[in-house]
């Protein structure tokens, strides 16, 4: 019988029990502040540069630290109250707290040292950052879909900041109107299916000429089901598709339209469609 090679189990790194105090000195191209510990680098949810905060060490590795900012000792001036009631908790904005055009001028500078140093491109001149509406501006987003026992009931949002569960909310302060609004109204439809276990994910995008939800499941989706469903497109004037596996999969449920979801771009006499 073959020698049997046991791998060293990894020992758990050690967290800093206690909140603390750094400087950010700058921001990663995800957003979260850079400030340094003990001599690594350290990645701070939360914090913007030239603050003073505590920090919550949450994890890393050989190579640098994570954390989270408990505390702003000294808040930067381009910091605002974050406007949506789940930001502290939801994953799909990581910005809220830095005022709008800040936002804008870091995207701007981080697209520029992308290209520098990924491209080795430097161009002779930028033209002015596109801009519009600071709220209810995404018309797509990938939501996630969980039923919580524990909870008796269905959540549908983005995911939680450490990634493992459904933010808690009933509304989204950037999607676009009617998908704003639409969280509670979908968990509550789901709930009412056989297959609620069953839902991974909803797909949504606002086309010019129409909504579409992309609901992704794992088992089939029933007859006493797809009434439900049905329903819910009739009320809230949408366009539902299933979704079992791969994108060839996808396929309308609600009434078929002769009419593709587009977007229009009039200045360029541009139509491009989709599904």
């Amino acid at each position: 019988m073959a020698n049997q090679i046991i791998m060293p189990r990894q020992r758990r790194r050690k967290l800093i029990e206690q909140p603390v105090e750094v400087t950010i000195v700058d921001l990663s191209h995800d957003g979260r502040g850079i400030a340094r510990i003990d001599g690594k680098v350290m990645f701070v949810s939360g914090a913007l540069p030239a603050e003073k905060v505590m920090v919550k060490h949450t994890g890393g590795n050989k190579n640098f630290e994570e954390g989270i900012a408990v505390e702003i000792l000294e808040p930067s001036p381009d910091r605002v109250v974050a406007k949506c009631k789940f930001y502290s908790i939801c994953n799909g904005c990581s910005m809220m707290h830095l005022a709008p055009a800040k936002q804008i001028e870091f995207k701007q500078n981080t697209l520029k040292q992308n290209l520098l140093k990924m491209a080795k491109l430097q161009p002779e001149t930028w033209l002015q950052a596109l801009t519009d509406e600071s709220w209810h501006y995404r018309r797509r987003a990938r939501l996630s879909v969980r039923w919580v026992a524990a909870k008796d009931r269905v959540l549908v949002g983005f995911r939680e900041k450490n990634g493992r569960y459904v933010a808690d909310m009933d509304y989204c302060e950037i999607l676009q109107q009617p998908l704003d609004k639409l969280l509670n109204p979908l968990a509550l439809m789901i709930e009412t299916l056989r297959i609620k276990q069953h839902i991974a994910q909803i797909e949504v995008a606002i086309a010019d000429n129409d909504v579409a939800l992309i609901i992704r499941h794992l088992k089939p989706i029933g007859i006493k089901d797809e009434e439900i469903i049905l329903s819910f497109a009739k009320k809230y004037k949408v366009r539902i598709y299933s979704q079992s596996k791969g994108p060839k999969t996808i396929f309308e449920i609600t009434p078929t339209s002769s009419l593709a979801l587009y977007f229009d771009m009039p200045k360029y006499n541009l139509r491009m469609e989709f599904l």
